[in-house]
């Protein structure tokens, strides 16, 4: 992190009346809380959507996973 950075931060930490290191903390609190795993709810309504569109199955267990992983790394999923 460069000197401008770091002042930021150290800037936002005090406006917020908190050290440096607690305001990271929380920072990455919150960022951790935005990246929540799928609850099962979720997960049901992709899956039914899925159902809905005859989404194609992959060939192989890989394949699956890479798609798996392309699609959490592209955004939120279509709402049901």
């Amino acid at each position: 992190m460069d000197e401008k950075e770091w002042q930021a931060n150290a800037d936002a930490a005090r406006d917020a009346g908190l050290t440096v290191s607690e305001w990271a903390r929380q920072a990455l609190r919150r960022a951790r809380g935005r990246h929540r795993s799928k609850s099962r709810e979720e997960i049901l309504a992709v899956l039914k959507w899925t159902r809905s569109i005859n989404a194609p199955v992959p060939d192989t267990v890989e394949q699956m996973a890479e798609e798996i992983e392309e699609g959490y790394l592209s955004g939120p999923w279509p709402r049901a």
